[in-house]
């Protein structure tokens, strides 16, 4: 089954997770540091291969590697702008001392996607005017709203989407409480008669629960409990004959992740 990537998320727990313990005077020990676990999974997304310092150009270069049996290169391209401003947000909020010294060295990062089958590749920069300013923004009392209006708005731009044959994602959407995706399905391909339909339910939580609770996935979980955010799915058929089904997991299930 296809997936909506966003791992510009993922890479920047990656930062979280790998920078908390130390307190590196130079860009490169950071870089170093970071570097000890790579390469690392994400969700059979993608592999972070590791990050590596371009002297003469003077960036940070933080290089993927797409796996194409699960994610589209193309999809990911859909959503560039969202995935620079998600990355700028993040950095401030969450790495600031990671930022702080990529300030320091007057240096620009650029995040590179390769797709491992067809070799064609998607790269994301900050540069060096962007990220200090970046660093002296004044804090947005609703950025964590935001962040999740960002992380929705990168999965809706690359609808619609095949997730698998005869289901096609067709946009998400966040509103006061939930975030909604919206499908829809063949029923000759797929039976979502209300019979059937509580075995999907408690599939579909196991499979949000296991989501959400990776580690690449805590940023985005940890905005959702922040917001009071749940989730639902919307499916409708491509049929007239058959009825639409809504999945829906509470901001209080969500919370309890």
């Amino acid at each position: 089954m296809r997936k909506i990537t966003n791992l510009c998320i993922a890479v920047l727990t990656f930062f979280m997770l790998s920078c908390s313990n130390g307190e590196q005077a130079r860009l490169r020990i950071m870089l170093d540091q970071i570097n000890a676990d790579c390469p690392a999974n994400y969700a059979d997304c993608a592999t972070l291969e590791g990050m590596s310092y371009d002297k003469g150009h003077n960036t940070v270069l933080v290089n993927f590697t797409l796996n194409e049996d699960v994610a589209e290169i193309v999809a990911l391209r859909k959503t560039t702008e969202y995935q620079k401003k998600l990355m700028a947000s993040f950095l401030r909020n969450d790495v600031p001392e990671f930022l702080e010294q990529i300030v320091k060295a007057e240096s620009a990062l650029t995040l590179i996607y390769k797709a491992d089958q067809s070799g064609d590749s998607v790269a994301i920069s900050l540069w060096p005017d962007e990220l200090k300013e970046l660093l002296e923004a004044e804090e947005d009392e609703n950025d964590s709203r935001h962040r999740l209006e960002l992380i929705v708005g990168a999965a809706n731009a690359q609808c619609p989407a095949v997730i698998e044959d005869g289901l096609i994602m067709t946009g998400a959407r966040l509103n006061d409480s939930y975030i909604s995706f919206f499908y829809t399905y063949d029923s000759d391909d797929y039976e979502l008669t209300d019979a059937v339909m509580p075995i999907l339910e408690e599939t579909t939580r196991q499979n949000l629960r296991e989501e959400l609770t990776q580690p690449a996935s805590s940023a985005q979980l940890q905005l959702m409990k922040e917001n009071g955010i749940g989730v639902k799915y919307v499916y409708a058929p491509s049929a007239e004959d058959c009825k639409t089904q809504i999945i829906t997991i509470t901001p209080e299930e969500v919370a309890g992740f």
